[in-house]
């Protein structure tokens, strides 16, 4: 379901993996930098803002995502898995 109506939500069945749910972004709120969690290997990691700009984001390896460049406001990180799924999840930039 798409709450806000900005096109960035991602809809998932009552089918989906229990994993998807798992994700965690920490902390959240933010005000430096973002830790991603999954319990499946992440292949890739998109930022977009609320207007749903993409913004780049540089992680390599697992490592923290820095954030203390981004105007406080709520965003949106699209994680995929290394098995082809995808979730979105919200992030407050204080």
């Amino acid at each position: 379901i798409d709450e806000d109506c900005d096109g960035q939500d991602w809809i998932l069945s009552s089918t989906d993996d229990e994993y998807l749910f798992n994700i965690q972004i920490n902390p959240n709120p933010a005000t430096d930098q973002l830790t991603i969690e999954s319990p499946i290997p992440i292949k890739s990691l998109k930022a977009y803002t609320i207007e749903g700009s993409q913004i780049a984001i540089d992680n390599l390896a697992n490592e923290p995502i820095v954030i203390s460049h981004w105007r406080p406001g709520l965003y949106y990180i699209r994680v995929e898995l290394s098995n082809g799924k995808s979730v979105s999840k919200k992030v407050i930039k204080e």
